[in-house]
């Protein structure tokens, strides 16, 4: 999607601001689902990828942020 995205919106000459999100890392924490949490960040890291493959360093300001921190806590019986 972040590929498509960038591709659908280079075409403008005014530049673009895109917005993407990895939003299910945190619903993975809230589970203590570490296997989904390490699957989406996975997918974070690919979309940073292709953002530096099909943008250039000259024009383009990437910023990777959370919105907050958060732990993941094994306690009682977990699965």
């Amino acid at each position: 999607m972040t590929k498509r995205a960038i591709e659908l919106s280079s075409d403008n000459p005014k530049g673009f601001f895109l917005v993407i999100e990895s939003g299910r890392i945190d619903h993975a924490h809230h589970a203590n689902n570490a296997y989904n949490a390490l699957n989406e960040t996975i997918e974070l890291s690919a979309a940073v990828r292709a953002t530096l493959d099909l943008t250039s360093f000259e024009e383009t300001l990437m910023i990777v942020t959370s919105d907050h921190g958060h732990v993941m806590t094994m306690s009682g019986y977990p699965r």
